[in-house]
């Protein structure tokens, strides 16, 4: 009996060391990609033209450059951090890095917490390999910060639970959270759900009445918010017709509505390879199932959360698209390793426990996040980095010459600058010609005047630069000077 105890202490000892390893390896590689000097991509460059250019005051008194949306508490803490550590890509990445440390700790706490399992710490170290919230922990985005507040809904409904808060301090929070994340409504809205619902079935009135008051509160909080801030962009033509093919069909009728739906739901548990996204999705659905069956609120609340954010994308309000689902990674999480730990630590025994464990950590080892990111290589993308061919223009240059930059690169360009310099090194205004169209062949004749000109090209593929290439190529020499991960910088003349 002794042995058997002790041996149960080492495996929980053992499977603990190895989540905090990986834990600590993810941190690790997530700071280690804020250090490698990557560019801005496009939408990072979109959005730090609001953040740069306007005051803290100014800062969500209109739309955002470029159709860019974030939440306002985002926009504000990152803009209060440049105002703090200056605006270098690394500061204005910092956030993102914080909330996937957050999240890391916040999945152990609910886990733990809420959940009750054994190994919260597996599930947190599954969280910390997770692929798109590692990517997405060093981009200028709140995708990763969504799943934080996210979490933070759960964690001050169980406080309530506990009664360790009353529910005014509940609908206080929620109030302010929907300003912070936009995902956060729909598991606002399961426990608003779950409590008015538990209010009729034991018929107490207070309970009822509370949760019709702190709905019209937190209703009012998003109505002020959905009409002063979202709406411009939830709204917008392009944004519509971008997301349009992530719209999820929530009745199919048809067989191309069936495919779509596979699709996303597919999409929706990419956190996994292929092999075991399938296995994911199982484990959460078995965790949905058996939760309601056992009347856990946490379980109900996901579902409710869930199916309303279904809802929202059919009506087109929410797309399904990996990052903007970042929000829902470390929730499949605590849901997949709650059922393991229901099904197999708490009800299959000492070899149940095992097999546990084993599952456990082949689930963390099949997310390739630490692995894939641990190479510089990895860590750039593709047809982004324009920070060493600006580096390149400012420092080779000679007077006279000038430069095109594309129309995709004229965000990066003018962030490197310091926005309202029009100048790259020793080209000044008069020698720069800036793109005028996604499609780079439009702007060829602006070229094709010059006896010399380097052509700096961001956020291109063959598509958009490649009539301007071969137009070029046909009137005069064409050669590329720099290719950094398919960023390039040519050298065009007579």
């Amino acid at each position: 009996m002794l042995k058997t105890w002790k041996a149960k202490g080492l495996q929980k000892k053992a499977a603990d060391i190895f989540g905090i390893l990986v834990i600590l390896s993810g941190i690790g590689v997530s700071i280690y990609m804020n250090t490698v000097g990557r560019s801005l991509w496009l939408d990072e460059a979109y959005l730090v033209s609001s953040l740069k250019n306007r005051s803290l005051f100014q800062l969500t008194a209109s739309p955002l450059d470029y159709i860019q949306s974030a939440p306002i508490i985002y926009l504000y803490i990152v803009k209060i951090l440049m105002m703090i550590f200056g605006d270098s890509e690394g500061v204005l990445r910092l956030f993102s890095i914080i909330s996937y440390g957050a999240a890391i700790v916040l999945t152990y706490y609910v886990s733990k917490r809420l959940f009750r399992c054994k190994y919260p710490i597996l599930c947190a170290a599954f969280v910390a390999n997770i692929d798109f919230l590692l990517r997405y922990s060093n981009v200028l985005k709140p995708y990763v910060s969504e799943g934080v507040w996210v979490l933070l809904v759960f964690i001050v409904y169980y406080l309530y639970q506990e009664k360790k808060i009353q529910w005014y301090t509940m609908a206080v929070c929620y109030m302010v959270f929907i300003w912070a994340a936009n995902p956060v409504c729909f598991f606002i809205g399961g426990v608003l759900t779950c409590e008015f619902v538990t209010g009729v079935f034991q018929k107490e009135g207070k309970r009822i009445a509370n949760s019709i008051i702190s709905g019209g509160g937190i209703l009012a909080s998003f109505a002020v918010y959905y009409f002063y801030w979202l709406r411009s962009a939830a709204t917008d033509d392009f944004m519509q017709n971008y997301w349009l093919n992530d719209r999820f069909p929530l009745f199919p009728v048809n067989g191309e509505n069936l495919k779509t739906a596979w699709k996303l739901i597919r999409r929706l548990f990419g956190s996994c390879h292929d092999e075991l996204r399938f296995l994911l999705a199982a484990l959460v659905l078995g965790a949905l199932i058996a939760g309601i069956w056992k009347k856990n609120k946490y379980c109900i609340v996901a579902l409710i959360g869930f199916a309303l954010s279904l809802v929202a994308s059919s009506l087109y309000m929410f797309p399904i698209a990996d990052r903007l689902w970042c929000f829902s990674f470390p929730l499949f999480a605590i849901l997949a390793f709650y059922f393991i730990d229901m099904m197999l630590v708490s009800g299959g025994g000492r070899r149940g426990e095992l097999f546990a464990v084993f599952l456990m950590i082949l689930l963390i080892w099949t997310n390739s996040g630490i692995l894939t990111y641990r190479k510089a290589e990895e860590v750039y993308w593709k047809g982004n980095e324009a920070n060493p061919l600006i580096a390149y223009v400012q420092e080779n240059i000679q007077e006279g010459e000038k430069v095109y930059v594309f129309y995709n690169s004229i965000p990066v360009v003018t962030y490197k600058n310091g926005y309202g310099v029009n100048k790259i090194g020793n080209v000044t205004e008069d020698n720069i010609i800036w793109g005028t169209n996604v499609v780079a062949e439009a702007d060829a004749d602006l070229i094709l005047q010059e006896e010399k000109c380097y052509i700096l090209t961001s956020q291109a593929d063959e598509e958009t630069i490649g009539g301007l290439l071969r137009i070029l190529g046909e009137n005069g020499s064409l050669e590329t000077v720099l290719d950094v991960y398919d960023t390039r910088l040519y050298l065009f003349g007579k």
